[in-house]
């Protein structure tokens, strides 16, 4: 019998080659999620999760995924052959993309989040933020909206500020979604102890990568 040479998997050549670091996190954070396609506001995973893209890849996306006309206009100017990244001339392109982006600005919000009101949740609170200052928002958060099946990405002030921008094809249907989401994570935080418990096991696991 013929035995197959191992394949080595993409994770593991990312974490030798590139940050083994952040394959770790996001294993913890259990984000580490393979997409088949991306459209729109919308983005499916190879185990058919459709999961709501309020992240917008750190606002590169603010167009939304693969929109047909960029498409369109990439393959166009591709066959065109014109020049590209040449850092010795000023990109009309460049210009007038930014002109009809100015004109067309989308929504962009922060959300802060602060200790629960009740005082066993505030202990829990301050005991996981005593294990790592920053890690809230990074592990926690993030995590809670993962659940709901929705990217977003937390910054500022201590990274307890949820960063929130939809691309600017998001439809008003995606955004009561995420503020639903939204209204769920906050009652979460402020009402369960078996969530703060859960939450307190996950950080000690995260400062241990």
């Amino acid at each position: 019998m013929q035995v197959m040479p191992a394949v080595p998997s993409l994770d593991g050549v990312y974490a030798e080659h590139v940050n083994p670091q952040w394959v770790r996190l996001l294993n913890v954070l259990q984000m580490n999620v393979r997409y088949q396609r991306c459209l729109g506001s919308e983005l499916f995973t190879a185990d058919g999760r459709r999961i709501l893209d309020f992240l917008s890849g750190y606002c590169v996306h603010n167009a939304g995924h693969n929109h047909p006309a960029i498409v369109a206009a990439l393959k166009e100017e591709l066959d065109r052959q014109g020049p590209a990244m040449l850092q010795s001339h000023v990109p009309l392109l460049a210009a007038e993309l930014a002109e009809r982006l100015s004109a067309r600005a989308g929504l962009l919000s922060g959300i802060e989040f602060t200790a629960p009101r009740q005082l066993r949740l505030r202990v829990a609170f301050e005991t996981f933020r005593h294990i790592h200052p920053r890690m809230f928002g990074q592990v926690l958060v993030m995590r809670l909206f993962r659940d709901r099946n929705i990217l977003t990405q937390i910054c500022g002030n201590n990274f307890m500020v949820l960063k929130v921008a939809p691309p600017l094809v998001a439809t008003a249907g995606q955004i009561e979604e995420f503020v639903a989401a939204t209204r769920e994570v906050v009652d979460l935080a402020h009402n369960s102890t078996g969530f703060w418990a859960e939450a307190l096991g996950l950080a000690r696991r995260a400062v241990d990568i």
